[in-house]
């Protein structure tokens, strides 16, 4: 499945919810919410996020410290 840039994913090898930022060589490069770490993950092996992924990893204020720099 081709996932366009900016889609979340869950990589289910890990649990690890990121944000595809391309897609080459037959991997998606993925970045952590708030600009975390980087890593690779093969297609196959993701799902899109559902809104449940994205309001339990908001919850834990992750994407405030992205969005402000300090949490919330």
């Amino acid at each position: 499945m081709l996932y366009p840039e900016g889609t979340w994913v869950v990589d289910t090898m890990t649990g690890d919810l990121g944000e595809v930022l391309r897609q080459t060589g037959g991997l998606l490069s993925l970045q952590r919410p708030g600009r975390g770490g980087l890593w690779s993950a093969d297609p196959g092996s993701v799902r899109p996020a559902t809104e449940r992924d994205l309001r339990a990893e908001a919850l834990t204020g992750t994407f405030a410290v992205a969005a402000t720099g300090t949490r919330t």
